[in-house]
């Protein structure tokens, strides 16, 4: 089965650092910083 996660939300101190785990973990790409006043960390 395959598991698709959309919109997912993880909260952390260090949105940056947290992006660049997520990515790492799950072998995705991090992307630049999104979002009004760049505070979204996007992984995809």
């Amino acid at each position: 089965m395959t598991v698709t996660l959309n919109h997912t939300i993880v909260p952390a101190l260090d949105h940056r650092r947290a992006a660049r785990f997520f990515a790492s973990i799950t072998g995705l790409e991090e992307l630049p910083p999104a979002g009004r006043s760049g505070h979204l960390a996007p992984v995809r």
